[in-house]
């Protein structure tokens, strides 16, 4: 079974049947990350928008005043192009699981 990899607020979760993905770690400095992808023995590469912010601002979810990215979901498809975003406003719950492989058939 494939397991996929859902980034939310700096979480790693593996959602079996996802499909395959990367991680992002909007704020973590390069030591933070090597240590972080050792103690899990994570196998794709870690990407880091830290310090510049450049990336969550891109994307739209930069919490200017705290200098971090809101709580935010983003399916993206094999050719680059954003196919799900929830971005997740203070005290909603997470997505599930479930939602986020019920999102990930519909691409599919």
């Amino acid at each position: 079974m494939n397991q996929g990899i859902i980034v939310q607020s700096g979480r790693l979760r593996q959602i079996p049947g996802g499909g395959h993905g990367s991680y992002w770690d909007q704020r973590q400095c390069v030591f933070s990350q090597k240590a972080f992808a050792d103690f899990l023995k994570l196998t794709f590469p870690l990407v880091s928008d830290y310090p510049d912010l450049q990336t969550i601002d891109a994307y739209g979810v930069l919490d200017r005043e705290r200098r971090l990215a809101q709580r935010s979901y983003f399916i993206v498809d094999k050719q680059g192009v954003i196919r799900y975003k929830n971005v997740l406003g203070r005290g909603q719950p997470l997505v599930t699981n479930d939602a986020l492989v019920a999102e990930i058939k519909k691409i599919r």
